[in-house]
């Protein structure tokens, strides 16, 4: 036998093996059995989803027209409005300097002012609003006007977006909205609406404005109800399997999975997780915003047990942001009490610490106090800044509508109370004959034998 004869044999036996082998893997049927007992971990939801547009909402909106200023503060008078700037198209941005031309603007031109709580960064906006494929670029956002303008023989309608901290705005078109559906609307809400006028506080550049006469409001009761500790921990750790309680004494009980710890604070009804894994060192590119992680976050596990507004951002130590997002209660944003506020401590995209209410009162029922209370004017809030010596007038920012809240044993308290955003934190404004802070004071029990026979629901 030759070699050539050799090889033909051969490449004869492996083309053989080779169908051979083709024919075993198209005809091949595996036996699967099927597993018995296969856990799976369960996932856990302390409430429904709340999408962007809920949760990053003006604290109060403004209608201007030449010198006459009309303002809502709470969110049913001025959500249709925001509604219509939710619907926009935004496009043709550009960039300037800024320097007196918002208070030209609001005392010249007919407009719709979007007041944010603080300030947001152009990428929220960004997932808020249809910008198309253009991304402009600015931080500290906390003013959004609409106005139309005649230019080049054709009337447009305008948005600022509008950074007071940065001395600059960003314009840009509305290309698919005229300012009369914005004027529409605002003359169906107009009921909603107060008459206002500018206060000289804070800086010229800003403009602040203030109800012309004093408002009359109710105090409001609800009943929150305990979230149970094992959908907490079922819904903020990974794998709840491996959770374990790790500590207790009269008023903690803290659990860990070995990595994550969650604290329960019986005695003020309120509850903290650290994740204590991050590192102090930035990543590199990271471009979101840590507000909308935050809701991301928050939304994962349904912490959005109420209706809850974002507040506030600021920065800290170790490159964390600290943002607190806050109850809207009867449409009005909520102070001073663990139940009217939400925390999420942010670094290396990644929550750092959690802090939130283990109550809620989304189910309660609300009872309005008979008794109206009697709200500052603008002429007494202007005195009560000139006499303070807590309080530089200059230095305020934004002052909004709220409610004071004061915790019972089984029952909460909503005081209204004109709220101040003063060197980065929101302070209440009181009368003289009421108590500075309402978070716990106790001031007069307000009588169960004695309520309005008007109930709704929060």
């Amino acid at each position: 036998m030759n070699f050539e004869k050799l090889k033909t044999i051969i490449l004869t036996a492996l083309v053989a093996i080779s169908l051979l082998l083709t024919y075993f893997l198209w005809t091949f049927q595996p036996n699967y059995e099927q597993l018995a007992n296969l856990e799976t971990i369960e996932k856990v939801m302390l409430a429904q989803e709340r999408s962007l547009n809920e949760v990053i909402t003006p604290i109060h909106v403004f209608h201007h027209a030449e010198e006459s200023h009309s303002g809502a503060y709470r969110v049913d008078g001025f959500k249709p409005l925001y509604d219509l700037l939710l619907e926009g198209t935004f496009t043709g941005f550009e960039q300037y300097s800024l320097n007196n031309q918002v208070m030209n603007l609001v005392n010249n031109e007919k407009s719709i002012d979007f007041v944010f709580a603080d300030g947001l960064s152009m990428d929220v906006f960004h997932q808020l609003l249809d910008f198309s494929r253009e991304q402009p670029v600015l931080s500290d956002v906390d003013r959004v006007i609409v106005f139309e303008q005649d230019r080049g023989n054709r009337v447009k309608t305008y948005a600022w977006f509008i950074s007071f901290q940065n001395k600059s705005y960003i314009e840009a078109e509305i290309s698919n909205q005229t300012f009369q559906a914005y004027e529409d609307i605002y003359a169906q809400q107009k009921e909603s609406f107060l008459d206002v006028e500018l206060l000289h506080v804070g800086s010229s550049r800003i403009p602040t404005y203030f109800p012309t006469k004093p408002l009359e409001m109710n105090k409001l009761q609800a009943y929150p109800v305990p979230i149970p500790e094992l959908d907490l921990t079922k819904a903020l750790f990974p794998d709840p399997s491996l959770v374990r309680e790790s500590y207790q004494e009269n008023n903690l009980r803290s659990y860990t999975d070995g990595n994550r710890e969650l604290k329960v604070f019986f005695n003020s009804n309120y509850v903290t997780f650290i994740n204590p894994t991050r590192r102090g060192d930035r990543m590199n590119g990271q471009t979101d915003s840590t507000i909308l992680q935050a809701h991301r976050f928050v939304n994962s596990h349904g912490g959005f047990t109420e209706p809850y507004a974002f507040t506030s951002v600021r920065d800290r130590a170790d490159h964390k942001s600290q943002i607190e997002f806050r109850l809207l209660f009867n449409g009005y944003p909520a102070f001073d009490a663990r139940i009217a506020e939400l925390q999420v401590i942010w670094q290396d995209h990644e929550v750092f610490e959690y802090v939130r209410s283990m109550e809620t009162i989304a189910d309660s029922v609300v009872y309005e106090e008979p008794d109206t209370l009697t709200l500052l004017s603008a002429e007494e809030l202007m005195t009560a800044l000139q006499n303070s010596f807590v309080f530089d007038a200059n230095e305020i920012e934004k002052i909004t509508l709220g409610y004071t809240v004061s915790s019972y044993d089984d029952y909460v308290v909503f005081t209204p109370n004109w709220y101040i955003f003063y060197q980065g934190k929101w302070e209440v404004i009181l009368k003289e004959n009421e108590p500075m802070k309402g978070g716990n004071a106790r001031g007069l029990e307000p009588d169960k034998n004695n309520l309005h026979r008007h109930i709704f629901r929060a």
